[in-house]
Parts: C-alpha cells; sequence; structure tokens
C-alpha cells in the first residue's frame, strides 16, 4: 500500500516536466519580422506661377524681359578686343544694317562715330535710352540733356541720319547694346568694318 502511494505521488512528476518542458518550446519564438519601409516619392507639382521677390519682377507671358539698367550702374567692358573682332560675324543682319546706315548717311556717321570716341560715356546713354525708350521721340531725350549741345547740332543738321541710327539700335538692341559695352566701341567698328564710306577728319 505504501507503494502504491509512493508511485502515485511519483507519477505527476514527468507530466509536469513534460508540460514545462513544453511550455518552454511554446515560448521560445523567434520575433515577428518588421515591415519593410516603403518610401514614398512625390511627383513634383507643376508650377503655374511664380511669385514675385524684391530683386526679380514677375513675368508676364508676351512682356519684354528687358529692363532699364539703373543710372549708377556701370557698364561691363569686354576684355579685350577680341569681342569686337567677332562682333560682325555673332551679329551679321545687324553689322549689314550699320554698314548700310553709314554709307546713307556717312556725316551723321562720322559725328557719331568721333563723338563716340571723345565722350563713349555719353554715346552710351543715347544708345540705352533708344534701346529702353522705344516708343519716345528723340525731343524726350533731348529736352532731359540741355546741355548736349553737340547732339542738338546733330539732330538739326542730320537728323534723319540720328533718327535712323536710333532706329537701328532699336532694331537690334543685343548688338547695339555689346558695341557700347566696349570703350569707344561704335568708333572701333566704325574705323576697322566702315572705314571706306565715312570721313573721321568731317566728325
Amino acid at each position: 500500500m505504501k507503494a502504491l502511494r509512493r508511485n502515485v505521488c511519483l507519477a505527476p512528476l514527468p507530466l509536469v516536466l513534460l508540460v514545462m518542458g513544453c511550455a518552454e518550446q511554446v515560448d521560445v519564438q523567434p520575433p515577428p519580422k518588421e515591415p519593410r519601409a516603403v518610401l514614398v516619392v512625390a511627383a513634383p507639382a507643376e508650377v503655374v506661377a511664380v511669385a514675385p521677390t524684391d530683386d526679380r519682377p514677375a513675368v508676364v507671358p508676351s512682356s519684354s524681359l528687358v529692363a532699364e539698367p539703373s543710372s549708377g550702374a556701370a557698364p561691363t567692358a569686354l576684355t579685350s578686343d577680341a569681342g569686337l573682332e567677332t562682333w560682325a560675324s555673332r551679329h551679321s543682319e545687324a553689322a549689314k544694317a550699320l554698314g548700310t546706315w553709314v554709307h546713307n548717311n556717312p556725316e551723321a556717321a562720322a559725328k557719331i562715330f568721333s563723338y563716340d570716341l571723345r565722350r563713349p560715356g555719353r554715346s552710351r546713354e543715347l544708345v540705352r535710352w533708344a534701346i529702353y525708350h522705344p516708343g519716345e521721340d528723340i525731343s524726350v531725350f533731348t529736352s532731359k540733356h540741355p546741355d548736349w549741345g553737340w547732339f542738338d547740332h546733330v539732330m538739326a543738321e542730320h537728323r534723319l541720319g540720328a533718327d535712323q541710327f536710333l532706329a537701328w539700335c532699336r532694331q537690334y538692341p543685343t548688338a547695339a547694346e555689346e558695341l557700347i559695352k566696349h570703350p569707344s566701341g561704335l568708333r572701333w567698328v566704325g574705323d576697322h568694318l566702315y572705314s571706306a564710306d565715312w570721313h573721321p577728319e568731317s566728325g
């Protein structure tokens, strides 16, 4: 009877160990895999309009992108005559049209080229005015420059030639402005490209 009790008491021990062993096997599980991060790239939105800033005006379709330079801004000079030597090839239509003007208005060309040699700053101002005020008559310019007696003389004696020169500046603004960026650039092309059609001594 005592032996039987001993067996009964010992019998549950393997079951407990078995259950504990099973519990250990159940509890030991690999950690669940974390979901992979998904990178979402948003497509760039279409640019509808650009808000103006203090230093850059808003661009309106069909409007001019050329802004008048400030009066105190110094022109950017070309580094050498190399820029002038290739000017005619880079602006062939403008060079041809200027040559036609010189041929048809040799006296007015002599006045303007000679003045550009003596006063390049003033000839630069005149050309820029013509470019940035395309709708204004030359009388507006002369009224604001009463001390320009030389130009009054040119307008009095060579009005047609002067008007045609200003019209050339307005028709070919890029070519004209490139010339005046170089000191006496107008005189340079006069001497090197059109010397047969005008006479410096008459300027």
